[in-house]
């Protein structure tokens, strides 16, 4: 929830409160660059709407196979904090030209890292990420 600051009738500072509860409902982080950990390769980006929107898109390809976790980035721990966004939540991601796998499984681990879960992909073939967490 957005922390909105409560304005008591007559109070001396209301237009301010006012201002900055409007301004915690139209922020807007734009998309930001997140870094790719090696052993992956591709682009990663993250936005956070309202204070309450957690939007993450890219293509990542690891390049071995996954067969315990693999992380591919990190998240600060600040954008992260929604209640949805909680560690160990799993999400899955379209792979591309996979034989192997349709989907890809991404978890959210406690150090704020993106990983792909164990046995959810092969070696190369990039996975198409569009994650939207709503707190």
């Amino acid at each position: 929830m957005l922390d909105f600051q409560i304005i008591d009738a007559g109070e001396a500072d209301w237009g301010a409160k006012i201002n900055s509860n409007f301004g915690k409902i139209s922020a807007d982080t734009g998309w930001i660059n997140a870094p790719i950990v090696a052993p992956c390769t591709g682009t990663v980006y993250y936005r956070v709407l309202n204070e309450r929107i957690l939007l993450i898109r890219g293509s990542v390809a690891p390049n071995q196979t996954i067969t315990t976790d693999l992380k591919f980035t990190d998240l600060p721990a600040n954008i992260v904090s929604l209640k949805s966004a909680t560690p160990n939540g799993l999400w899955l991601a379209p792979v591309t030209g996979s034989a192997a796998a349709d989907v890809a499984k991404i978890v959210l681990h406690p150090d704020f890292g993106l990983y792909f879960a164990g046995n959810s992909g092969s070696s190369g073939h990039p996975v198409l990420i569009n994650i939207a967490v709503i707190d």
